[in-house]
């Protein structure tokens, strides 16, 4: 049982790493999907409307931070401290790592990059992109952000199912192996306690004419 258990949580833990690096290269590529459609329909549009970028955010979903000409649009003004710290630390994180001339080209989109990093004023990962729109009035920079804690969510959640499925297979076995031990010992236990009952049973038998023995040994060991 203890070897089958072993062996259940070694397989479990193996299955479970590649079940979650596929989800998070899944989350990223979904990421990255969304943000060139996002970033395909900032490039088609002349007038950037609250509204709009609002809608774009997807309830929180996404941090989007537009600068034209480094300067920052209303929206970004509008946001709460925390968000605006956090666009500043990817912003900084993305000027860092990649650098505006380092950025991909792509036919159809900006130049972009993507990017994980560990925020400190959220203490989250988040997914991020850089993207370089070049016009006739300047260039405008953007940056998306995304928070993996949705992710991190179903990862935990996934690892307390797999938890929840190991501890009860391995109660299973465990029961398993203690009821079919249990029936392959009892033949055991029955030979020997029919051993024991023919030695008890031998020795009574043989008590006797040993007595009858030693005793006429003694006679003759004393007598003339």
């Amino acid at each position: 049982a203890g070897v089958t258990i072993f062996i259940l949580l070694v397989m479990s833990m193996l299955y479970l790493c590649i079940s979650e690096r596929s989800m998070k290269e899944n989350q990223f590529l979904f990421f990255q999907n969304h943000v060139s459609i996002l970033l395909s329909n900032i490039e088609q549009q002349e007038t950037l409307t609250h509204q709009w970028l609002a809608q774009a955010e997807s309830n929180g979903r996404y941090l989007i931070s537009i600068r034209d000409n480094q300067t920052p649009l209303l929206h970004d003004r509008l946001k709460q401290d925390s968000d605006i710290l956090l666009l500043e630390e990817g912003r900084t994180y993305a000027r860092t790592h990649f650098p505006p001339e380092t950025a991909r080209l792509s036919p159809f989109l900006p130049r972009h990059n993507e990017f994980i990093f560990d925020s400190d004023t959220k203490q989250e990962t988040f997914y991020g992109c850089q993207a370089f729109i070049t016009r006739k009035q300047g260039q405008i920079e953007i940056l998306i952000l995304s928070s993996m804690e949705p992710l991190n969510r179903q990862i935990r959640s996934h690892r307390a199912l797999f938890l929840l499925i190991d501890t009860a297979a391995s109660l299973c076995l465990f029961l398993f192996a203690w009821y079919f031990t249990r029936k392959l010992l009892l033949p055991i236990e029955d030979s020997r306690r029919k051993q024991n009952e023919f030695i008890a049973a031998a020795s009574h038998e043989l008590r006797t004419p040993l007595a009858v023995l030693l005793s006429s040994l003694s006679v003759c060991e004393k007598g003339p």
